[in-house]
């Protein structure tokens, strides 16, 4: 350790913060949160259990220290996952999707929002529900969302096709047609809103509000108003029978598995919503070395639901931190209301936590046999290259250069450098400009 590490590490404070470790070149390697900065940072430069190799590899590359003292231990872990966001740091855990999932888009930016499938989630003032699993099944949901509330279905951003008249879905009373100018947008957002209940899985309540306007439009004599709602909740009820399977709970929870083999992790988060299974998404992260299950359900479940709008009531999970409480507390604060992470012994929830682990298990399994299948591809393509060149061995470094000139002057360079590093290449680009 450096004089200028060891000082720094000598006046930190016993508050909450964010401490971020750097290596020689100045590169951010590490961003981790405290609940006391001055224990938690001096805490990676003691002694460690032996065989801890991601905390010596760690230690041999820490070069310099800063810190950001917060308020809370809240505001730290938001900070946290920013700078991780930012710089993703080779020893956190850095998540990537197994897949692009698609989301149910509610543009509640417009007058008159839209609803459409996407993947991703970029644009603000768009409420997003999902991810979803089954693209198909998302698009089917979709369609079949579009039949029991007649929200518009034109993809611009304000109503209408581009001839003046509406389309037919209005004549076949599937739209409001707000092109028309005959809808108040208060009247619309009724039906926006009770989409949006549908989809957090208030089922029974936007089932119990159609019934109670169709035998309104009956009684008044209404039948086509009334028979166009009859369709509505049989559309809703055919939604939730084709497309959700129920839960072991009618509470909103998540079961997170995790596998790992020291190289490599695989979450497994199984969604539950308003009673109903939404599926599963996975999830990997490059890690330095075997972690404590502990540390790999802290580490994913700050990731995970920093990127999410909200958190359930309940996250099962292998292993509870010893230190929730500041996660609870922010878990808590991003739904509005309180949050459990629960390690179940018996009972359901377990059963429910050991098939998402196997679920991750048989993942990770899968990205090991794609790896080595992309590295054979590899090395079947060096051995040609080293047979066509002559070479003793597979080169593990290539370079390649190309100079092109303008009437004999201006002339550009361009070197483009392949590593091969583990299973596959990286590559860098260098351009050298010269003027006349």
């Amino acid at each position: 350790m450096n004089k200028n590490l060891a000082a720094k590490l000598e006046t930190l404070p016993a508050r909450p913060g964010v401490y971020v470790f750097k290596d020689s070149a100045g590169r951010v390697i590490y961003v981790g949160k405290a609940k006391e900065l001055s224990k938690r940072a001096r805490s990676y430069f003691q002694k460690g259990a032996s065989g801890d190799r991601k905390g010596e590899a760690l230690r041999e590359k820490i070069v310099d220290l800063e810190v950001n003292v917060c308020e809370t231990e809240v505001d730290a872990l938001i900070l946290e996952a920013t700078l991780i966001k930012r710089f993703k740091p080779r020893f956190n855990v850095v998540l990537r999707d197994d897949k692009s999932y698609p989301y149910i888009a509610i543009y509640q930016n417009e007058k008159f929002p839209r609803v459409m499938l996407t993947r991703g989630r970029h644009v603000r003032g768009v409420k997003y529900y999902g991810p979803y699993v089954d693209a198909r099944a998302a698009r089917d949901t979709v369609q079949f969302l579009k039949k029991v509330f007649p929200l518009r279905r034109c993809t611009g951003a304000r109503p209408g096709q581009k001839r003046s008249a509406p389309c037919l879905y209005y004549d076949m009373g599937m739209c409001l047609a707000p092109c028309r100018g005959d809808v108040e947008p208060d009247v619309y957002m009724r039906h926006v809103n009770q989409l949006c209940d549908f989809l957090e899985g208030k089922h029974d309540s936007v089932l119990r509000d159609l019934d109670a306007r169709m035998r309104a439009a009956a009684l008044e004599q209404k039948y086509e108003q009334a028979a166009i709602i009859k369709k509505q909740i049989e559309s809703a009820r055919l939604v939730l029978r084709r497309h959700r399977s129920r839960s072991s709970s009618p509470r909103d929870y998540d079961v997170i598995g995790i596998s790992s083999d020291g190289l490599e992790a695989c979450f497994s988060v199984a969604r539950n919503r308003g009673g109903f299974h939404l599926g599963n998404l996975v999830f990997f992260s490059d890690i330095a070395d075997a972690r404590a299950p502990e540390e790999l359900v802290c580490e994913f479940v700050k990731r995970y639901y920093d990127r999410e709008d909200s958190a359930p009531r309940l996250v099962v999970v292998p292993a509870v931190p010893s230190d929730a409480d500041g996660l609870l507390d922010w878990l808590s604060m991003r739904r509005g209301a309180r949050v459990e992470i629960r390690a179940p012994a018996r009972g359901a929830k377990k059963s429910e936590l050991h098939l998402a682990e196997s679920n991750a298990m048989i993942a990770l399994e899968g990205a090991k046999m794609s790896r080595a299948r992309d590295k054979g591809k590899i090395d079947a393509a060096l051995s040609e290259l080293a047979k066509d060149l002559s070479l003793k061995q597979f080169p593990l470094r290539i370079e390649c250069f190309d100079i092109s000139t303008f009437a004999g002057a201006a002339s550009v360079a361009s070197m483009v450098v392949a590593k091969i590093t583990g299973n596959s290449p990286s590559s860098s680009r260098l351009a050298l400009t010269t003027s006349a």
